[in-house]
C-alpha cells in the first residue's frame, strides 16, 4: 500500500503538472511546448517528492526502539514457537518440542518492536569459529519494512561479539537475494541440525570480529 500511494503521489504531479502545461499552450497557441515542459517537469518534481518521502520513512525507521533479546525462559520460548508456527509452518507439522532448541549452544532470540515481539531467530554455535542462522521469521504485519534487515544486522553484531568468523543458513527459495544483498554468497555446508522438509540454499557470509575492526 506504501509504494502505491507513492505511485499515485508521483502520477497526481506528473498529471497536474502537464494541465499547466495544457493550459499555457491552449491560451498562448504554442502546443505542445509548455506541455512537455510541463510533463518533465512534473515527472522530476514527483521523484524528489519520492525521494524524501522515502528517505524520511527510513530515518523514522532508523529511530525506532529495535530490541534483540535472548530468549532462556518458557514463557519466551512460547512467544517464539507462535511466531514459527505462524510464518514459516503453516500447514506443517511443527515441534514445539524439539531438542535443538534447547542445546546450550544454540540461542533463540526474539526481535522487539516498541516493546511487542514481532520477529524471532536462532542462532546455532557449530564450532567456535562458525555459526548458523536459523528459523528467521517475522510476523506478516511487519514484513517489507526493513525490519528484516534489521534483526540480520543485529544477529550478525552478536555473532561477532562472539568471536564468529563465519555465518552459514540454508536460504529458503525465493530470499536468496534477501541473504545476499547482506553479503552472504551461495555456498554449500555441512549442516548438522536437523532437516528442512522445504527446499533451501545453503549460504555463508565471512565476519570480522568487532575487535579487529578497532
Amino acid at each position: 500500500m506504501y509504494r502505491l500511494h507513492l505511485g499515485f503521489d508521483w502520477l497526481g504531479v506528473v498529471i497536474f503538472s502537464g494541465a499547466i502545461g495544457w493550459g499555457l499552450d491552449y491560451l498562448l497557441k504554442t502546443t505542445p511546448w509548455f506541455l512537455l515542459f510541463f510533463i518533465v517537469l512534473g515527472m522530476g518534481s514527483g521523484f524528489y517528492k519520492i525521494y524524501f518521502e522515502v528517505k524520511k520513512d527510513m530515518e523514522k525507521k532508523e529511530s525506532l526502539p529495535f530490541e534483540l533479546r535472548r530468549c532462556m525462559k518458557e514463557e519466551d520460548l512460547v512467544l517464539i514457537h507462535e511466531i514459527r508456527e505462524t510464518v514459516l509452518f503453516q500447514n506443517r507439522n511443527y515441534n514445539r518440542h524439539h531438542a535443538d532448541d534447547r542445546m546450550p549452544n544454540n540461542h533463540n532470540f526474539l526481535f522487539f518492536l516498541n516493546g511487542t515481539p514481532i520477529g524471532t531467530v536462532r542462532l546455532d554455535f557449530l564450532n567456535t569459529l562458525e555459526a548458523a542462522v536459523r528459523l528467521v521469521a517475522i510476523l506478516p504485519a511487519y514484513q517489507r519494512q526493513g525490519i528484516g534487515s534489521k534483526m540480520l544486522q543485529a544477529i550478525e553484531s552478536y555473532a561477532q561479539e562472539h568471536q564468529i568468523r563465519k555465518l552459514v543458513t540454508n536460504a529458503r527459495l525465493g530470499a536468496q537475494g534477501f541473504y545476499a544483498i547482506h553479503g552472504y554468497s551461495i555456498e554449500s555446508w555441512i549442516d548438522p541440525g536437523e532437516d528442512s522438509s522445504c527446499p533451501t540454499v545453503g549460504m555463508t557470509k565471512n565476519l570480522i570480529p568487532k575487535e579487529e575492526k578497532r
